[in-house]
């Protein structure tokens, strides 16, 4: 399947594609932001510009100059899942940074992001060599019996695209339940540490024996004192 090439009307339709979910990305990021009670994040605000750029207008440049003929189908379709999840991860920056709270599996969607990329660059140069050797292109009609396997491959995609983001949602809300309960702790202890102890006029035991003492060195004295002056 690396040798089936993008045809014309998957081009096109991919500029479509591409610019509803900019649009899409945009209006959910502004009303999102709306409630979030004048807390924004530069991830969630720009993360509509990624389909945008990346797939809208790189279609349109393939659509404009006929590149299709030099692109594989299956590695555009690469590509595609590396724009998908670099915007899912740029979306899920965006919930971390309004949450307040970070999360080190974030970085995953950029991993498999660029993984991806960088597939479907071997996997379009694969296809160009050996379009120059001379190995027979599949033609378009054979793409659409293979209808059903891309059904699949897109189901597939789309599974794990999920099953990534609910376990980065689930390990983001768990970390910044647990720091939450830290700061708790760490403000009941702060308070309890700063409640005003009342003063104790009583002096404690070592004072008060030392003052004793004090008398009775004092007393000895003044009867040392009188029993010289008698004996003058």
């Amino acid at each position: 399947m690396i040798l089936y090439m993008l045809d014309i009307n998957t081009t096109k339709k991919q500029i479509y594609k591409y610019l509803l979910l900019s649009l899409f990305f945009l209006i959910f990021s502004l009303i999102y932001e709306l409630f979030s009670h004048g807390v924004y994040s530069k991830y969630m605000m720009f993360a509509f510009s990624i389909p945008l750029i990346l797939g809208t207008l790189l279609y349109l440049i393939i659509f404009k100059f006929k590149i299709n003929k030099r692109l594989s189908y299956i590695g555009m379709k690469i590509y595609n899942c590396f724009i998908i999840t670099l915007t899912f991860g740029s979306i899920m920056k965006g919930f971390l940074d309004i949450y307040g709270t970070t999360n080190k599996f974030i970085s995953i969607y950029l991993i498999i992001s660029v993984f991806l990329l960088l597939l479907s660059i071997f996997i379009n140069i694969i296809f160009n060599v050996k379009k120059k050797g001379g190995v027979n292109m599949k033609d378009n009609i054979e793409l659409k019996k293979s209808m059903q396997k891309r059904i699949f491959e897109k189901t597939i995609i789309f599974i794990v695209g999920i099953l990534l983001g609910s376990i980065i949602s689930a390990g983001s809300f768990y970390a910044y339940s647990k720091s939450n309960d830290c700061n708790t702790n760490q403000n009941t202890q702060t308070n309890h540490n700063m409640m005003p102890q009342m003063p104790n006029d009583r002096p404690n035991n070592k004072d008060e024996n030392d003052f004793h003492q004090s008398n009775q060195n004092n007393n000895q004295s003044n009867d040392n004192n009188k029993n010289n002056t008698n004996s003058m």
